[in-house]
């Protein structure tokens, strides 16, 4: 890994703890969904810190994520499996 790439690897797990950190305080799941959407998704941290927070997001209120629901699950799924070509 070359250091631009070891940089951006560190930048994108320290945004993913300061994300985390505000949203395990407040409990606002939606919030941290849109966050993450910003960060490397292709990153194996940051697609397991939005399932959790998406799986803790239905149970906590539907209503607050079913916009994002479908785009997000269809991001991890894709993001986890190697295309089929």
């Amino acid at each position: 890994m070359d250091r631009s790439a070891e940089s951006d690897t560190k930048n994108t797990e320290q945004d993913l703890y300061e994300i985390d950190k505000i949203v395990r305080r407040h409990g606002n799941y939606a919030w941290g969904i849109r966050k993450l959407q910003e960060l490397d998704m292709s990153n194996e941290k940051v697609l397991n810190v939005m399932d959790s927070y998406v799986r803790n997001a239905e149970l906590t209120g539907w209503d607050n994520v079913q916009p994002f629901f479908n785009i997000l699950w269809q991001e991890i799924s894709s993001a986890q499996k190697p295309d089929e070509k």
